[in-house]
């Protein structure tokens, strides 16, 4: 997947978990939704992280001065 598809992935991912996050406030009981919820939310986190690290990997010279800086952040 190139940067670019990564990058809207990630967008329409958070649209998902913003939908899913005012439908939960919204509802306020517990119900199917609150599996959609937090299954959303953990596909973003771990979609972002895997796009941030893809990232910190190909666009920096050495590899371990910008992971040392996004672990220590």
């Amino acid at each position: 997947m190139s940067s670019r598809a990564g990058v809207i992935f990630n967008v329409l991912n958070v649209l998902l978990v913003w939908l899913a996050s005012f439908l939960m406030i919204k509802q306020n009981q517990e119900g199917f939704l609150v599996y959609f919820f937090t299954f959303s939310w953990g596909f973003m986190d771990g979609a972002v992280n895997t796009h941030t690290q893809q990232l910190l990997g190909f666009e920096f010279e050495t590899s371990q001065d910008p992971f040392s800086v996004f672990t220590s952040v």
